[in-house]
């Protein structure tokens, strides 16, 4: 299979590595992003008749099968996939054939990656809001167990008034749940 961007001269091999570096591992990372947005640029296809809707349900349906398997780890792209973009592609052309090749019409290589590398950043939004969460319920947890237990208290780094270790520990919850958007301390 030619690259892409072959136009019939040879390609020298160590430029191609330096330039192609670890593509293949972060495009394999962003499959299941890019194939999410595929399925949805395949409805709007199919709404506007470029797409059977028998052929959008069979490509919505790989695309599907392609995210599964991609996030299990047995969706690779490799080197000779040039990208992920061509990966699903040669992959549902070679399950859908024509309605395969038509899953790149009315949008950009660029529109791809935008779009999969957006979904990609928010779904790694919320794993780190979910983390933050667990970590504020855990000081939660804690501070209710040495509610009464007795520490110092600092201002400006110096002692102050007589504080416990459950108030400091419901402070940085506190601190963190603020910096997450629609959670309130109780």
């Amino acid at each position: 299979m030619s690259l892409l961007w072959d136009r019939g001269q040879p390609v020298d091999q160590l430029m191609l590595r330096f330039t192609t570096g670890r593509d293949p591992e972060l495009d394999t990372r962003l499959v299941p992003h890019d194939a999410l947005a595929s399925a949805a640029h395949a409805r709007m296809l199919a709404s506007i008749g470029v797409l059977q809707p028998s052929e959008c349900d069979a490509l919505v349906a790989q695309l599907a099968a392609i995210a599964s398997e991609a996030r299990g780890g047995g969706f690779v792209v490799t080197a000779a996939d040039e990208d992920g973009h061509t990966a699903i592609e040669n992959r549902l052309t070679e399950r859908l054939g024509e309605a395969g090749r038509r899953i790149h019409t009315g949008r950009s290589r660029n529109d791809q990656v935008i779009a999969a590398l957006r979904l990609h950043a928010r779904e790694q939004l919320v794993h780190l809001v979910d983390a933050v969460a667990h970590v504020a319920r855990q000081l939660l947890e804690l501070a209710a167990r040495h509610r009464e237990t007795s520490m110092p208290g600092y201002t400006h780094t110096r002692q102050a008034m007589p504080s416990t270790l459950g108030l400091v520990l419901s402070a940085h919850a506190e601190g963190l749940l603020s910096a997450v958007p629609g959670c309130r301390w109780r």
